[in-house]
Formats: structure tokens, C-alpha cells, sequence
């Protein structure tokens, strides 16, 4: 009895081990299991309920990349390098977490860690009062090395009015086809400057006018709704083509981001 009494005592006498005190392989294991590592939505505010943070259902810890700096530093890269980050692009506003960002340098710094985006934004009008912010994020990336390797994009709107005016022109007017090619050259371009990213698109191209070509060509009634419905097809074609054509650039192995 005395034996196991000094025992415990003995025991409860040592100190505790620190967790930084884990192999650093262990500790990774642990952050694996308590860190979010589903989608994080651009605006929570047009949720209808929490979305889930753990793709395995079960609850996730954030509040540990809190503990000190060493643990954040550990912690970080793993959760933005499993996440999907949903942006969107609205003219000169990009949604983030749940925040308007109006500039690039407001992006925070461990934006470079993200590895997995979703996009969805609004085409805008070339040479117009807005910098696209497809620019801005690459700009912002190229500063320092970046952990980006997959982009998705998921949905494409034509609602902006200048980039509207410029597809009816398209719309009579074969010669204006130019035109509509430099507004998605304008919006899409400044991804060619990425190296080392996989971009993904439905081959589909869905282009949203409220929600569906016949929308679109109800706008625009004064024109017989054949002729604005073959230009939505033959726009799909031209982004297509581009996409095609921008896919295989971004994807080229580069050092950065290594």
C-alpha cells in the first residue's frame, strides 16, 4: 500500500510535459484534427445556417492558434493550406471572410498562405474606373513567395452596365466581337502572371443575367431573342477559347510559391 502511495506521489511530483515539448510531427497531427478545414464563405451574412468547419462533421478548436506564437506559426499553414476560401468580386469591392476589401494592400498577409480559391465576380467594364481586382490579387502575390495552387471559378455575371452596353453592340454588330473579347481579356488577363495554379472551370460556363439566358434576352427584348441568344453562345465560346488558351500558362511550374 505504502509503495503505491509513494509511487503516485512520485508520479504527481514530476512536472507536466508542455505540448511544444511533442515531436513536431505529433504536434502537426494535432492541429490536423482540431483546425477548419472545410469551405470559409465569402459572406456569412447569406448563410441560412453556420456552415460546418470540419469536413469530417466534427467540431474544430480555432481558438488554439490563440495559445502563443509558436503555435499560431505551426497552426497557420495548415488551415489555409486545406480550406477553400470563397471570394467574390463585385466591381471594386472583393468579399473575404466576411469582409469588404477595397485595396489590395488591406489583404491580409497570410492571404500568400491560401492555397485552394473559389471565385465567383461580376465582369467588369475595360479602361474603366476600376483597377479589376483579378489584377489587384496578382499584383498582391507576386510581392513574396505564395502557397495558391488551385483557383476555381465558379460563376461569371454580366451585370455591371458598362460591360451590359458593350454585349448589345455585340449583339447587332459582328464587328464589335473585339470588343466583348477585350472585357474578358480585361477581367481574366492578370491571371496569366500566376505560375503553378491549377484552374478549374466548368466547361459549361454558366453566365449569370439574374440567373439564366432567358433572363438575359428578356433585358434585352428589343432585339429578336435568337440573335441575343446566339451571342450568349458565342460568348461562352470566346471565354472558353480564352480559358483554354490561359489554363496551360498559370498551370507552368515556377519557384514561386516554392
Amino acid at each position: 500500500m505504502r509503495d503505491g502511495q509513494e509511487a503516485r506521489n512520485a508520479e504527481e511530483s514530476q512536472p507536466l510535459r508542455s505540448f511544444l515539448h511533442l515531436p513536431i510531427e505529433i504536434r502537426l497531427e494535432v492541429y490536423g484534427h482540431l483546425i477548419p478545414n472545410s469551405a470559409v464563405p465569402s459572406q456569412l451574412h447569406q448563410l441560412s445556417s453556420i456552415p460546418k468547419l470540419r469536413t469530417d462533421g466534427q467540431p474544430s478548436y480555432p481558438a488554439i492558434l490563440r495559445v502563443n506564437r509558436t503555435v499560431y506559426n505551426e497552426a497557420i499553414g495548415i488551415w489555409y493550406g486545406s480550406a477553400t476560401f470563397h471570394l467574390k468580386i463585385w466591381g471594386c469591392t472583393l468579399y473575404l471572410w466576411n469582409d469588404k476589401i477595397y485595396n489590395e494592400k488591406d489583404l491580409p498577409r497570410t492571404f500568400r498562405l491560401v492555397r485552394k480559391m473559389e471565385i465567383e465576380f461580376y465582369l467588369i467594364e475595360p479602361e474603366g474606373r476600376w483597377i479589376p481586382w483579378t489584377r489587384r490579387i496578382a499584383t498582391f502575390l507576386a510581392m513574396e513567395p505564395y502557397q495558391l495552387r488551385h483557383i476555381t471559378l465558379r460563376q461569371f455575371h454580366l451585370m455591371k452596365r458598362g460591360v451590359r452596353r458593350i454585349m448589345r453592340f455585340d449583339c447587332i454588330d459582328s464587328q464589335h466581337k473585339v470588343k466583348t473579347m477585350h472585357v474578358i481579356h480585361w477581367n481574366l488577363g492578370p491571371f496569366s502572371e500566376l505560375r503553378g495554379v491549377h484552374l478549374i472551370w466548368n466547361p459549361l460556363l454558366p453566365l449569370f443575367e439574374g440567373g439564366y439566358d432567358r433572363d438575359f434576352a428578356m433585358r434585352y427584348a428589343e432585339y429578336p431573342r435568337p440573335i441575343v441568344l446566339d451571342f450568349l453562345a458565342s460568348l461562352r465560346r470566346n471565354l472558353k477559347g480564352y480559358l483554354e488558351w490561359l489554363t496551360p500558362i498559370v498551370a507552368k511550374h515556377s519557384t514561386v510559391g516554392v
